[in-house]
């Protein structure tokens, strides 16, 4: 019967280490987007081009709801 327990917390314990790592990197992996959107959004030509990229995104998004009626 300790056999089975102990088989049981051992693969229980290399789940939560596999999803740590997996943490880990969506974390890593968050910090550099918001690094990149910083640095876009500190100068003034480039929160011109995030704004105008928004609008178009925006536009086309409900161009293609009214489309798609």
């Amino acid at each position: 019967m300790t056999i089975g327990i102990h088989s049981e917390v051992e693969s229980q314990h290399a789940l939560l280490d596999g999803m740590s790592d997996g943490m880990a990197t969506a974390r890593a992996g968050l910090a550099a987007a918001a690094l990149r959107f910083r640095r876009v959004f500190d100068t003034p030509r480039g929160r011109s081009r995030a704004t105008a990229a928004a609008g178009a995104a925006g536009l086309l998004f409900l161009l293609m709801l009214l489309l798609k009626r």
